[in-house]
């Protein structure tokens, strides 16, 4: 029965504060709903990992947490995400209350002053990994990763929002 509304007074357990999706997006998201984070949870805590701060909820230890999980566009339920920490079946054990901003697990940076068509092959060259099995191969074992998939142009504005409230 929480709700964003019905947050002041609780315990937020987060994973650190340098966690997008387990830290800055959540705080992000209160601020714009008008809520404080400081002011409005009697307290927070960061346990380091998505692990630590979804055990805390269930140990009664926080009311609320914060995890990664896909896109609604996916078609994949909130729950991926603490199934993917915890196990099949757990993400029936906690409710959502809210979506943030969507922005990506993780990114191959370039430096801003990288030649345009370096960008491009770079880009083309990963996007093309999945369609061999040696590139398969690259991205589990280097990447940890399915495939890649191109950032949207000048998308993840929550991400911009989130880099200058720390200004």
């Amino acid at each position: 029965g929480l709700t964003v509304e019905r947050l002041k007074g609780t315990t937020a357990a987060w994973v650190d504060r340098d966690s997008v999706a387990g830290y800055l997006l959540p705080t992000a998201y209160l601020k714009a709903q008008g809520l404080e984070p400081a002011r409005a949870f009697f307290a927070q805590h960061f346990t380091g990992s998505y692990r630590g701060a979804l055990e805390s909820v269930l140990e009664g230890k926080a009311d609320v947490t914060s995890v990664f999980c896909p896109p609604s566009s996916t078609g994949l339920t909130y729950g991926t995400g603490v199934e993917d920490v915890l196990g099949a079946g757990a993400g029936r054990r906690f409710e959502l209350i809210a979506y943030t901003d969507e922005a990506p697990n993780d990114g191959v940076p370039v430096a801003m002053g990288l030649q345009p068509q370096l960008v491009t092959a770079l880009e083309s060259s990963l996007l093309a990994l999945q369609s061999s099995p040696d590139g398969v191969s690259l991205l589990k074992d280097i990447f940890n990763a399915e495939r890649f998939e191109p950032a949207p142009r000048m998308g993840y504005r929550a991400l911009y929002r989130v880099a200058l409230a720390s200004l």
